[in-house]
């Protein structure tokens, strides 16, 4: 991958999980020829009889690698209770839960919006429920399929037919901006740097906040995997 594509990569993972490793890819000779950006599935640091320790990555399709973790290069946000790893984005899921109920009420809404149209009464005896099904297909297909002249009509069959008019019931913008600030809060974002609106005094905030701590993090971490403490 280009190093564009390698900071991309390890940021994205960096922000998910909270913890990003950095693996070196060595000749037989021990020397860093390159460097991946690994997801596994689960981490854990395991220390032998004489006291290295190791981390063993457990992957998606159930390969297990084990490395020096002083080999590693090891980035991580919200450390807290833990030595080594930082913390997950546990804090953020009542807010990830908010925006699922939101998007998924909206959907609901406008579908149940757009399957009624109109109600009508018959006036006549139905004699079973394939007969019920055929009266609304033969009004459908009649007034609102292919129907260019606008006039809705239906014969002595039906005793009424009006229009239903759906109201879908959403949230109101204030809801809406309460949950979308919680959102922006937690990321250290806001909405016009997400839509490419952002002005400089924004633009300079977000980098000094959240884009450039990941950078020194990340150089940091580059400079203890290539070089000895002498070195360094």
């Amino acid at each position: 991958m280009t190093p564009s594509q390698f900071l991309y990569r390890l940021s994205t993972i960096y922000l998910v999980e909270n913890n990003a490793y950095i693996v070196p890819i060595e000749d037989d000779y021990g020397r860093i020829i390159g460097l991946y950006p690994i997801l596994p599935r689960m981490t854990e640091l395991k220390e032998d009889t004489n006291g290295t320790v190791y981390v063993l990555y457990s992957f998606y399709d159930g390969n297990q690698k084990a490395i020096e973790y002083s080999r590693v290069g090891h980035l991580r946000r919200m450390q807290y209770k833990n030595d080594f790893f930082g913390a997950s984005n546990s804090a953020f899921k009542n807010t990830a839960d908010l925006v699922r109920a939101q998007e998924k009420g909206s959907a609901e809404a406008i579908k149940s919006g757009s399957n009624i149209r109109y109600m009508g009464k018959l006036n006549q005896q139905i004699i079973d429920d394939e007969d019920f099904k055929e009266q609304q297909r033969s009004v459908s297909a009649l007034n609102l399929n292919d129907n260019e002249t606008g006039l809705f009509i239906y014969d002595s069959r039906w005793e009424e037919m009006k229009q239903v008019t759906s109201t879908p019931v959403l949230l109101d913008a204030e809801q809406k901006k309460a949950i979308d600030n919680s959102v922006y809060t937690y990321w250290g974002v806001n909405e016009d740097f997400l839509q490419n609106k952002y002005s400089e005094d924004v633009w300079n905030a977000i980098y000094e906040s959240n884009i450039e701590p990941f950078l020194i993090q990340c150089g940091e971490v580059l400079t203890q995997m290539f070089f000895s403490e002498d070195q360094m």
